[in-house]
Formats: structure tokens, sequence, C-alpha cells
């Protein structure tokens, strides 16, 4: 299924591999996660073995936050 076309399909909004009959769901859940994880500058990708397992992966930078006196002081607080 790695080379399956209809896998790209899954990230789209209400796209389904499967009939609404055979599973739940509207088909906008993965689209919305794709979404999410291209506006931290990530990527999304599925691997799947036809009728045994399937693994989605997503990777996001590590961002590291500016120095910010205000919050280091809060932690230190008396």
């Amino acid at each position: 299924m790695q080379n399956d076309p209809r896998i790209a399909k899954i990230f789209e909004i209400f796209q389904r591999l499967e009939k609404r009959k055979n599973s739940e769901g509207t088909g906008a859940g993965l689209a919305i996660v794709k979404k999410i994880v291209q506006m931290h500058k990530g990527t999304i990708w599925v691997e799947s073995i036809l009728g045994e397992n399937t693994t989605f992966y997503f990777t996001i930078p590590k961002k590291t936050l500016p120095y910010s006196p205000r919050l280091n002081s809060a932690k230190h607080s008396t």
C-alpha cells in the first residue's frame, strides 16, 4: 500500500479510503492534523501494510525560545 496513489487522498478534507458504511468519521481529522503540522513547518506521512497495520508519523522542527527575563524571573520569584 506504500505506493498506492490513494494514500495522498486521506490527507484531503472529507476524503476517505473506505465507504461510510465500513468505517466511522467524517474524513476531516487527518486533513486538520496535516494543516496543523504544516503550520509548524513539519511533515506528515503514513506507512501501511494492507490487512495488517497502518502507522501515521509526523515531525515538527524543534524550536528554541528566545531568552525572556520576564519568563525566567517568574521561575525564581519569591
